[in-house]
């Protein structure tokens, strides 16, 4: 009888201990349960705010956004004088793989959602050096329009700005100032080519100003000019062919200006005949001292 007992003890025992087992097992999967789904209604509360950035089709996405070296301060105006924005200066990055690449720092003005309409864009920096300034126009649906060019120190801009189509955008005296011109002798033709070997510019003859007689009447130079002018010209590699129907001793009177009004000159004197003479040419419209006409002459 008391093996009997005993053996009913540690049954009893045993399936007292694997009652609790299975308690604490079920008590166990029910909180991890519980656990997910709070996690879940917490993953799907977290995406609200973000579905409410994504760009719809009634979004704004316009703005007007300048970049300028860090020499140079911009103000943007509305037409009445008020200042909007303001540059800042945006530090210099470096790139984390590669420490040693790093970006200069820069200029930005940012101005968001602008109304459609006129504002001026004010420079000032260094007098006499040249600053770069790039102008973004980004329309009501991002689609971008850019303007570029160079200034030096002081300067005002007049731009239009269209909410609807950015490619409406422009500044009005955003001008670019280049061209390239040479003044040469009457009866020596003149063409230029362009690195792609495309006529470029156009000529005609200058009397200049007419000289008064003695009874007050005017009358032309006996020795006009042939003159070739090519305005706005990209800067790159050029090609002067002249020729002339007879041998004739000539002079070349060239003029650079850059983008931003300045000016170089370079005169050029040879012989030319029927078999012609080519001359290379190398215009830079930001730095008229990279501008220049190869000095020798190639038939």
């Amino acid at each position: 009888m008391k093996k009997a007992g005993r053996k009913w003890f540690f049954l009893y025992v045993l399936v007292g201990a694997i009652f609790l087992f299975m308690v604490f097992i079920i008590v166990f999967l029910n909180s991890k349960k519980e656990s997910f789904k709070q996690n879940l209604n917490l993953n799907k509360q977290s995406t609200i705010p973000a579905a409410t950035i994504i760009p719809t089709s009634s979004s704004d996405l316009s703005y007007i956004m300048v970049i300028a070296d860090p020499d140079l301060d911009v103000r943007l105006l509305d037409m009445s004088g008020n200042q909007i924005a303001e540059a800042s200066m945006q530090q210099s990055m470096t790139d984390p793989k590669n420490p040693e690449n790093k970006n200069g720092s820069i200029k930005e003005l940012y101005f968001q959602k602008p109304n459609t309409g006129s504002y001026q864009l004010i420079t000032s920096g260094i007098i006499n050096k040249n600053s770069k300034l790039s102008i973004y126009f980004y329309d009501i649906n991002g689609d971008v329009n850019m303007a570029e060019s160079e200034t030096k120190g002081a300067a005002s801009f007049s731009i239009y700005f269209d909410k609807e189509n950015s490619k409406r955008s422009y500044v009005k005296n955003f001008s670019d100032m280049s061209d390239l011109s040479f003044a040469i002798n009457e009866g020596i033709t003149i063409s230029v080519k362009d690195k792609n070997g495309n006529s470029v510019g156009k000529t005609y003859l200058d009397y200049g100003p007419g000289n008064p007689t003695a009874s007050g009447a005017s009358y032309k130079t006996p020795s006009p000019l042939t003159i070739f002018s090519y305005g706005k010209p990209p800067s790159g590699t050029y090609q002067i062919k002249l020729n002339s129907a007879s041998s004739k001793n000539f002079q070349l009177d060239a003029t650079f200006i850059t983008q931003s009004g300045d000016i170089k000159t370079e005169t050029i004197k040879g012989v030319v005949g029927p078999e012609g003479q080519v001359l290379n040419l190398t215009f830079d419209k930001s730095n008229m001292n990279n501008s220049h006409i190869n000095q020798s002459l190639d038939k």
